[in-house]
């Protein structure tokens, strides 16, 4: 899983295109790129796609970003994606043991109502003060977590943290790195949202893969 592009789960006319790309991954989005006021429509969209023929056979790694937990939307998000081809559920901003095992629980529940056979793992963000200084925890919180990955934006806007700092990309990075080597699980790369800056973005990539990262997301198809 090099590369994993993000693709808005409102934006149906371009499932068939990212399947016949060159991502190793697709990571359907239900969170942030989708407005408020679309998210039942989206994930009523997703779920179509899901149960279509059109999502088999192709060889790549499908993973829902889903609504964070104390959202109004987690609930119907894991109810209706935990369905058969889904790899991955991507959980924005956990910060607690429990939250993950909650979540875990969750996932296990809705594979059994839908008769999922394989059941999703979990990839967590992380991109919280907290979750960064727990992310060993929440990584070995449950043993349907894959992987931790890396929101930089998130975890550092929101505090005056220049996004663009190499000191703190490298130091959060290392961190989450070592978090998930202490748990036995992967760690990947998150997202560059400048799509422009296409050196900045490969900066980005040569600095996580060193640090051992297992790949970096991507938000549009030139990032791939």
């Amino acid at each position: 899983m090099r590369s994993k592009l993000f693709v808005p789960a409102s934006r149906p006319e371009l499932f068939a295109k990212a399947l016949a790309g060159d991502a190793d991954a697709l990571s359907f989005d239900l969170e942030d790129a989708v407005a408020e006021a679309r998210k039942d429509e989206a994930r009523g969209l997703l779920r179509s796609f899901l149960l279509s023929p059109e999502s088999r056979g192709h060889g790549k790694t499908l993973i829902v970003r889903v609504n964070a937990m104390d959202t109004p939307h987690f609930g119907a998000d894991i109810a209706e994606m935990v369905r058969d081809g889904v790899h991955l559920i991507n959980l924005p901003k956990p910060e607690t043991v429990q939250q993950v095992r909650e979540a875990a629980q969750r996932i296990a529940e809705a594979a059994d109502a839908n008769g999922v056979a394989q059941v999703p793992g979990l990839l967590l963000n992380i991109e919280t003060p907290r979750a960064l200084r727990c992310a060993a925890e929440l990584a070995s919180a449950h043993a349907s977590v894959a992987g931790l990955q890396m929101g930089l934006g998130d975890l550092f806007e929101p505090f005056g943290v220049n996004r663009r700092e190499p000191a703190a990309i490298a130091q959060a990075l290392f961190t989450v790195r070592m978090a998930a080597a202490e748990a036995g699980v992967y760690a990947y790369d998150g997202a560059f949202a400048d799509i422009r800056d296409s050196e900045g973005f490969s900066a980005e990539a040569r600095l996580s893969r060193g640090l051992g990262f297992l790949g970096k997301t991507c938000i549009h198809p030139s990032q791939i």
